[in-house]
Order: structure tokens, then sequence, then C-alpha cells
């Protein structure tokens, strides 16, 4: 993906950069459904793509990765937000807030 080609391990980016992209991306990937609509109502069935369920594994993995060993918590909160079914793409701002802090 976009991502995996510019984040790479030998990326001139810091590995909070990288970290915060990958799950920006992944947040994302949770909130558009197959037929391409965003959810913007957390009622709606929510119908993943392909996309989303390697985006989660990719970002599942780094908690068991030495090098976001700082990071398990920060891994750990999105990941939650993420899985959040009643949350929808309007939650961004959220997730966006909790990783600026």
């Amino acid at each position: 993906g976009l991502f995996n080609n510019w984040f790479g391990k030998k990326s001139k980016y810091t590995l909070e950069f990288r970290l915060t992209t990958r799950i920006i991306a992944t947040f994302l990937h949770h909130q558009i459904n197959k037929d391409g609509s965003l959810r913007l109502n957390g009622s709606t069935r929510h119908n993943l793509t392909s996309e989303a369920g390697k985006a989660m594994d990719n970002i599942g993995s780094l908690v068991n990765n030495k090098a976001y060993s700082a990071h398990i918590t920060t891994l750990q909160r999105c990941i939650e937000m993420i899985v959040d079914v009643s949350r929808t793409f309007l939650h961004i701002i959220e997730l966006l807030r909790f990783l600026t802090m």
C-alpha cells in the first residue's frame, strides 16, 4: 500500500510519525465500507474491506514489536478506538486529538 512504500524500515521519517500515519490510515480504512461509502452513523452496518483487515493486522503486530515498546499504551488505545463499531468517520477528530496529546 501507499503507506508501506513510503514508511518502510529505511524511512527518513521518525518512528512516531510512521506510527501516527499507520494509525490514521487504519482508522480511515475501518470507516470506508466495501461499496466506498463512509460510515457516518454508528448504527449502520460495518462492512469492512480486506484492506481494513490488513491494516489492522499491521497495527496489531506493532504491539509486539520492540521498536514500538514505548508506544504500547497509545497503540492499545488507538486499536480500541479503531475496532469500536459505534465510532464513525466523524470520530477522526477525537483520534487526532488523542494522537497529538
